[in-house]
């Protein structure tokens, strides 16, 4: 069993199961079981093809349509719009990591060949997807340049509010900006702020959606010097810093 895997991990996606019966003769008798035991795992990476294709679908939309991005203008829309990204290339980095992803699409389709006499409908694109996404940064960077314009827009509108949200406990102690008898005279005066909304965002959601977009857009440097010495990205190596 172990060499029939290893070959078809090694001839994947272009397996040719009926020229190699002495490699995979060993499947045959097992070729049920793989049908039955793969199945859901198959079928959730075919899942994982069709929202790619809805997602790409929505993001051509959107350049179509010439969406407007900015969290101080229109807050929901660039939110779910930089949720719906960072999803997006999550999910496709995941894939990407899942050790055995070859040898479980390879398998089950050996296993559905064998009886039905056919290849999977959605094999062929499902394989080809794997094989992109070998690299998935790199595979993303190329399909994120039409979206450059929406993604940037996006971005730089939150350089008012990451830096603010990316100081340390000590800086707000420092600061008094948890203080409520610092200035005992504005007490009851209300708080005014053109982001009001806004501050909804929390700093993991901030940090999660600028680092992973720009690192798809590949403009790191030029992000850093918009967003100031603050912006640096990178996470906090001690989470007390956090800690109020």
């Amino acid at each position: 069993m172990e060499s029939a895997v290893k070959f078809i991990v090694r001839k994947f996606p272009a397996v040719e199961t009926r020229n190699n019966n002495q490699q995979l003769a060993q499947l045959q008798k097992e070729k049920s079981e793989i049908l039955k035991n793969l199945a859901l795992y198959y079928f959730t990476f075919v899942d994982v093809m069709e929202f790619k294709d809805h997602v790409c679908e929505l993001l051509n939309t959107i350049d179509a349509c010439q969406v407007f991005f900015d969290i101080t203008v229109n807050f929901d829309l660039t939110r779910n719009y930089l949720d719906l990204v960072v999803t997006y290339t999550t999910l496709m980095i995941i894939l990407s990591r899942i050790e055995e992803r070859k040898a479980i699409i390879g398998l089950y389709n050996y296993a559905h060949e064998m009886t039905h006499g056919a290849s999977d409908r959605e094999y062929p694109r499902l394989g080809q997807m794997i094989v992109d996404y070998e690299n998935p940064l790199k595979k993303m960077m190329e399909e994120f340049v039409p979206h450059g314009k929406s993604l940037s827009d996006a971005l730089v509108s939150l350089q008012m509010v990451y830096p603010r949200r990316n100081l340390s406990a000590d800086q707000w102690r420092n600061a008094q900006l948890l203080s409520l008898i610092s200035a005992p005279s504005t007490m009851l005066n209300p708080a005014q702020s053109d982001t009001v909304s806004s501050l909804i965002l929390t700093l993991w959601v901030l940090r999660y959606s600028v680092l992973h977009n720009v690192t798809e857009q590949g403009f790191g440097s030029n992000m850093v010097g918009q967003f100031g010495r603050s912006a640096r990205f990178g996470y906090q190596s001690n989470p007390s810093e956090f800690e109020i």
